[in-house]
């Protein structure tokens, strides 16, 4: 809330209504049980009696823990059913980790579609060119 109070709004409401949004949120599901969607970066160890789970932070981080499947995905985006293919292994106790099925609400990916769309994770000073940004457009009904 700190934040939207030093954006200059065009118009000036919009702060209002943001704020008026950010004070009276709720929590709300970050995942959905469907097939195609941001697959959650989040692997189970199978053995039922550790059922660790790890987060993977990269697709660094993803390469080097992946213990099979890694061939099937490479060179494509990480989703579904690509990703799926993928195990890793459990860093608790040595078994194998699959990756939960679900994938992360819409409200998710349209949260870093200007990410990908100035190329932050493919090239860097392209992205320094554009962020952050000098005016946002967003459009209220």
């Amino acid at each position: 809330m700190e934040v939207t109070k030093q954006i200059t709004w065009i118009p000036s409401y919009g702060k209002e209504l943001e704020l008026d949004w950010l004070k009276n949120m709720h929590d709300w599901m970050i995942s959905k049980k469907r097939y195609w969607g941001l697959a959650l970066p989040i692997w189970i160890c199978q053995d039922k009696n550790c059922a660790h789970f790890e987060v993977i932070g990269s697709k660094e981080e993803f390469k080097e823990k992946a213990i099979s499947g890694w061939q099937d995905f490479d060179g494509h985006s990480p989703h579904r059913p690509w990703i799926d293919n993928v195990l890793i292994k459990c860093p608790k106790c040595g078994g194998q980790a699959k990756r939960i099925p679900d994938v992360g609400n819409p409200w998710l990916d349209a949260g870093i579609v200007p990410y990908s769309t100035i190329k932050y994770n493919s090239d860097q000073e392209y992205f320094k060119q554009w962020f952050p940004a000098d005016l946002v457009l967003e459009c209220f009904p």
